[in-house]
């Protein structure tokens, strides 16, 4: 299981944009309207979950994109793939 990258908001408060399944694995795009921010979570069964928030810019990079996404958040890096 990897571990959560950053919390956000619960669920109740955040807008699912964009969902995805491939390989057993489902992949969601959230917004927090109040917050603004846009987050991933990865989950495969009963195997566990993860998250990463990411910039809004970056935001379908980082859904097509999740692992190097929540790569590149765990080692501080900006998440590449789409103009600052």
């Amino acid at each position: 299981m990897i571990n959560m990258v950053r919390e956000t908001a619960p669920y109740q408060e955040r807008c699912e944009l964009a969902r995805r399944m491939s390989g057993g694995l489902v992949v969601t795009l959230w917004w927090d309207e109040q917050s603004t921010d846009v987050a991933v979570t990865v989950t495969q069964g009963d195997r566990g979950a993860f998250q990463v928030v990411v910039d809004g810019s970056k935001a379908l990079h980082a859904f097509y994109h999740p692992f190097a996404a929540a790569a590149a958040a765990a080692a501080g890096r900006r998440v590449r793939g789409a103009a600052a």
